[in-house]
This record gives structure tokens, C-alpha cells and sequence, in this order.
């Protein structure tokens, strides 16, 4: 668990990373990774509906409706990855059998001269 542990600390101390959560197919949140560069700990008893574990529960709901919208769709086929992006943030989500790894970064500003 250790070699897990340093990873989703890595990914979560990235730049534009706001937090990541680790759940499991029950929607049992297993960890939480916050970004203290961008979230700092004050912060996050500010708004109760951005914090990550309740946005997570919300996530997994709308990803696991994605996974059966696949499967149903075609019963051979899996959801791997789902992308959400809104003004605020860009949520994405890693599916497993087992597990779901959500991370929550900063929404990327397009390129100057990119189109849209």
C-alpha cells in the first residue's frame, strides 16, 4: 500500500491538481489526496459541496451510470476513463473492476491560437 500511497501523493502535489479521492466499487471512499498549494486547509470547510468526499459520492454516481450506459450499449465493452469538464473544474475519473481513481485539477486554459 505504501508504493500506492507515494503515487497518489504525486499526482495530487501536480500543479493543477486540486485533490484526488481512491474509491471502491461500493462507493467507499478509501483515500484522499488535497493539494495545500491550491486548496489550502482553511479552505476546505469553506463550501461543504466542493469538498472531496461529497463531490466524489456525486462523481461515482454519474460514473457508474456511464459504465452501465457502455455496457448495455455493448455488453463486451468497459468504461475505462470519463472526462468532466466545467468552468471551475475538470474532474476525471479512471475506472477499474474494483476501484475508481477521481482526480480534480484546475480547468487547463486553452493555448493562444488553438482553436476551440
Amino acid at each position: 500500500m505504501g508504493d500506492v500511497k507515494e503515487r497518489t501523493k504525486r499526482i495530487a502535489e501536480h500543479e493543477s491538481v486540486k485533490w484526488l479521492v481512491i474509491a471502491d466499487s461500493s462507493e467507499k471512499i478509501l483515500d484522499v489526496e488535497v493539494n495545500q498549494k491550491i486548496v489550502p486547509p482553511g479552505e476546505k470547510g469553506r463550501d461543504e459541496k466542493l469538498q472531496p468526499s461529497l463531490m466524489s459520492k456525486h462523481i461515482l454516481s454519474i460514473a457508474k451510470k456511464a459504465r452501465n450506459t457502455v455496457k448495455e450499449l455493448d455488453s463486451t465493452n468497459d468504461l475505462t476513463f470519463l472526462r468532466i469538464k466545467t468552468a471551475a473544474n475538470e474532474i476525471m475519473v479512471a475506472t477499474d473492476k474494483d476501484y475508481f481513481l477521481i482526480v480534480n485539477q484546475l480547468p487547463q486554459k486553452p493555448e493562444e491560437g488553438a482553436k476551440p
